[in-house]
């Protein structure tokens, strides 16, 4: 709860970007998540958010900034198990979360270069990553 709290609490100086499924995402998580959003909002704490494609994830994406305040895209990525959320925030922070039943964590590592080398990662997987409108 700390980690989401903090990632969805953050002032950006660019968007946040997540890999996640919220298929795997326990409902408790989700509801923080949505709790957290009027914050994100009055921050513009903006977020890029890529998830595979599954029933619940384009259920999300269609919901998109109405109550969200992100965006979505979606990726087929060639490993459909997808029991990590891993968070891009603060222009130096990394946070993981798993949402693996018997392995519930969150942390949060701040470097420079561990956060710039996977920023490079998800924005080659944005650019190819399917928007809601398309």
């Amino acid at each position: 709860k700390e980690v989401i709290l903090e990632v969805n609490t953050a002032s950006n100086t660019e968007p946040g970007r997540i890999f996640t499924d919220y298929s795997r995402m326990p409902k408790e998580v989700f509801d923080l998540i949505r709790k957290t959003v009027p914050r994100r909002r009055a921050v513009k704490n903006f977020l890029h958010i890529i998830v595979p494609p599954n029933p619940r994830n384009l259920e999300v994406q269609a919901e998109e900034e109405r109550l969200h305040y992100a965006e979505h895209r979606v990726a087929n990525f060639p490993a459909k198990d997808f029991p990590l959320e891993l968070t891009l925030f603060g222009n130096t922070k990394v946070g993981f979360l798993s949402f693996e039943k018997n392995e519930l964590f969150g942390v949060v590592v701040d470097s420079k270069a561990i956060y710039q080398t996977l920023k490079n990662l998800f924005l080659l997987v944005w650019e190819n990553a399917k928007p809601a409108k398309a």
